[in-house]
């Protein structure tokens, strides 16, 4: 694999994310995809469901500086939800700064990525969700006003910075939804990072 990349950017919404184009999207999506015969359209709500490593290993091989960005092979995940749903704002994890995100299926533009500033956590408390993640408890569905709202397209991967408040708002669809995840093992790799090592040529 390549040390360098310089990869082309689509939209650059900084600090917050921005999309590109992967020459091997449709590849990573096809390996993705292929387990959709595990029965998502039974999935209840939602679900979080790690790839076998073999996928895995596969996924990472074809990703643009995956050794730089130290993304985790134990940690190569979908996430398939099913249509009409929400979740409350938070922050990825305990500590991880970005992650990169593969539309396997999007079908629609309705639903809403909203980010917040640290705000929305005054005087709230933070469930941790067993060391999975930072949520803000006691937040009702358009209580607080996003600094940023984006509705992602099918196409292209994002890079995303998940040390930034956000939520998910898909009740307006009718539509599954799946997004392959992707997450470093260093803390200390934040977003702007990522975009220069992914950039850089």
């Amino acid at each position: 694999m390549a040390d360098k990349y310089g990869m082309n950017i689509l939209s650059d919404q900084s600090p917050y994310y921005i999309s590109y184009i992967d020459e091997n999207f449709q590849r990573i999506i096809d390996i993705a995809a292929s387990q959709e015969d595990r029965g998502w359209n039974r999935v209840y709500k939602f679900k979080h469901e790690k790839l076998p490593i073999d996928l895995s290993e596969q996924i990472l091989s074809l990703i643009p500086c995956s050794s730089k960005l130290e993304l985790n092979v134990n940690r190569v995940s979908l996430f398939v939800s099913q249509p009409g749903l929400y979740y409350r704002p938070h922050k990825d994890g305990l500590d991880r700064r970005f992650g990169i995100n593969y539309p396997v299926i999007i079908r629609d533009n309705l639903c809403i990525t909203s980010r917040y500033d640290d705000s929305i956590a005054d005087n709230k408390l933070i469930d941790t969700m067993n060391g999975t993640s930072r949520e803000v408890e006691g937040i009702e569905k358009d209580q607080a006003i996003p600094v940023m709202s984006v509705s992602f397209s099918p196409g292209n991967p994002v890079l995303f910075n998940t040390d930034i408040f956000h939520n998910w708002d898909n009740t307006q669809s009718s539509n599954i939804r799946v997004i392959l995840t992707l997450r470093s093992i260093n803390p200390n790799i934040t977003f702007a990072d990522a975009k220069r090592i992914l950039t850089e040529k």
